[in-house]
């Protein structure tokens, strides 16, 4: 009757300090004057505490909830308006001189020409490369293969003047857009030693954006100048994988895995679909806030393309790639180009083996080639 009363009796008391191992003298002042009070208000003061407690713990839940639910408002908020920045408003001083970031446009079209389209598998071809590179450049026009047998073309050279490749079909001179500016600088990126060659790249593809010539064709192709590339074969290669059964009507586009040993698109074919190409274009400067630069070129577009959730289509059978099938004897690639089911065939560092591995494709089709070394 006492305990339901709510009064305790000062031999209990003593009995209950024991039986919990702490004695009196051994509490401070504060909690005897506090046990004091709770032992003559009973266990409503008790149940208030608990009460309270319970309000302060779900106070604090909601708090953090609250925090939680506006961080990720935040978040999209901020994703959302990289993805709406348009080309226009992009910031790259640092990465591209402003004085090198565009031609005028009547310099500009020198560097593309444009035959017969293929709908859905219409390509534009595009590739990057020093004054020493382009020896083998002009024996890509002069037999009008490789990249010269892409429906339009363009090449980029790294030099401060055009370089006249030679003459196209319709007895025109074809000559190089020239991007100038800083040289590409050797780094380490994930444990791995390689070229970081990304805002040298950035200078072509601006090039590529501004010209626009690629906006009307179905698939974007950049071709590194020693690989050797068959378009017929690559149209192929698209009618098979490039899920044209999906309309390419909107953002965020598809590109192509085309290394199984890194799961990687290797840079000496770089393969994006229209929407692919301007969800690049209308997003990289995300994508150099995000990624920086400290890599190659074929890794930074790769990692910006899977920020944008583009769609990642996979087809190992279209490129042979020495660094990827790591096949290699005395120096040079080891791989089949009687392959007829290979579009591009890379690397091939002389006019020679270039010309040996590309006459041994058309061949083993059945083509007859005349082609000279000179």
């Amino acid at each position: 009757g006492l305990l339901m009363s709510g009064i305790v009796p000062q031999s209990m008391d003593r009995r209950n300090d024991s039986r919990e191992g702490t004695l009196e003298s051994e509490r401070s002042p504060e909690e005897i004057q506090l046990l004091r009070v709770e032992q003559r208000a009973g266990p409503e003061a008790v149940s208030h505490r608990c009460r309270s407690s319970t309000v302060l713990v779900s106070t604090i839940g909601i708090v953090a909830v609250a925090g939680a639910l506006a961080w990720v408002a935040i978040r999209w908020i901020n994703s959302r308006d990289h993805q709406m920045e348009p080309l226009e408003t992009t910031r790259l001083d640092d990465v591209v001189p402003s004085s090198s970031l565009f031609l005028e446009s009547s310099s500009a079209t020198t560097a593309t020409t444009t035959t017969t389209q293929m709908g859905n598998f219409s390509l534009f071809c595009f590739t990057v490369g020093t004054h020493y590179e382009m020896t083998v450049i002009k024996w890509q026009l002069k037999e009008f293969i490789g990249m010269f047998a892409c429906d339009a073309f363009a090449v980029y050279s790294l030099t401060s003047e055009p370089i006249d490749l030679g003459n196209l079909s319709n007895g025109s001179s074809f000559l190089t857009t020239p991007i100038p500016g800083p040289p590409s600088w050797t780094c380490t990126y994930s444990g791995i030693s390689m070229m970081c060659n990304v805002a040298t790249m950035l200078r072509a593809w601006h090039h590529v954006f501004h010209d626009r010539v690629a906006d009307d064709y179905a698939w974007t192709v950049k071709i590194d100048p020693d690989t050797a590339l068959i378009p017929h074969r690559l149209v192929a290669h698209l009618q098979q994988h490039g899920r044209m059964d999906v309309p390419d009507a909107g953002p965020p586009g598809r590109y192509f895995l085309n290394c199984k040993r890194f799961h990687s698109m290797q840079g000496p074919l770089e393969l994006l679909s229209r929407q692919a190409l301007l969800t690049f274009r209308d997003n990289l400067q995300r994508c150099i806030w995000e990624l920086g630069q400290n890599m190659g070129e074929d890794i930074f577009l790769f990692h910006c393309l899977q920020r944008l959730h583009a769609w990642q289509l996979q087809d190992y059978g279209m490129l042979s790639d020495g660094k990827c099938n790591g096949l290699y004897y005395q120096g040079r690639a080891l791989f089949d180009c009687r392959d007829t089911s290979i579009a591009a065939f890379h690397p091939f560092k002389t006019m020679e083996t270039y010309a040996s591995c590309i006459g041994q494709a058309y061949e083993a089709e059945g083509v007859n080639t005349s082609m000279r070394l000179h």
